[in-house]
């Protein structure tokens, strides 16, 4: 949420943070700050959404730092 109101108030900072295959050696960090970019209003709330949805579900029984691995490499393999 934090990053689509930091978009929202900047756009320059969308295309420093977007990954674009082309200029993947010269901004590494695109592969997982892509991620974190929503393209709508309704996208945000859908992800967020979900993520309340099946994270209260899937936390508890996995634990907080596996659940954040998780997503990470989620978001990495979202870039692949």
């Amino acid at each position: 949420v934090l990053m689509y109101v930091l978009t929202w108030l900047a756009p320059a900072l969308t295309s420093a943070l977007a990954l674009v295959p082309a200029w993947l050696m010269a901004h590494p960090w695109t592969i997982l700050t892509g991620a974190f970019l929503h393209g709508g209003l309704l996208h945000i709330l859908f992800n967020m959404l979900s993520l309340y949805w099946v994270g209260r579900a899937i936390e508890p029984v996995m634990g907080w730092w596996r659940f954040l691995t998780v997503y990470l490499v989620s978001a990495l393999g979202g870039s692949a």
